[in-house]
């Protein structure tokens, strides 16, 4: 995509950013950083589908809240949770296996995948 700037046209690759508890939509110089971006984008907007599934699992897996006492000299019960279920999600919805080509790009796209979970 091109973005005109003062008179200037600048080449710039539309991302999903992760902003925490939300998404924006933002323009990188690269498409290597779109795509990291992006992958980090996907994995909150699954994060925030799956959420009642996430603290249901946190709370009946057996052995995870004293896997979350231990981490404790690391850091919070809370960040370990995060990335725990971060990198779930990406084996699930983004395996190494999927191309960044197959990723969703529009909302019908991103409910499908939420429906084919685990069958790439």
């Amino acid at each position: 995509m091109t973005l005109g700037e003062g008179g200037m046209k600048l080449p710039v690759w539309p991302a999903i950013k992760d902003q925490g508890k939300a998404v924006d939509i933002v323009f990188t110089d690269s498409i290597e950083e779109a795509s990291a971006t992006t992958r980090g984008g996907l994995v909150r907007l699954y994060a925030i589908a799956v959420n009642d599934q996430t603290k249901h699992l946190a709370r009946s897996l057996p052995g995870f809240r004293q896997a979350e006492l231990l981490y404790g000299a690391l850091g919070t019960a809370q960040e370990l949770r995060q990335q725990v279920f971060d990198q779930a999600i990406l084996l699930v919805f983004l395996p190494a296996s999927l191309s960044v080509d197959a990723w969703p790009t529009d909302a019908e796209a991103f409910s499908a995948s939420l429906e084919q979970r685990g069958h790439y």
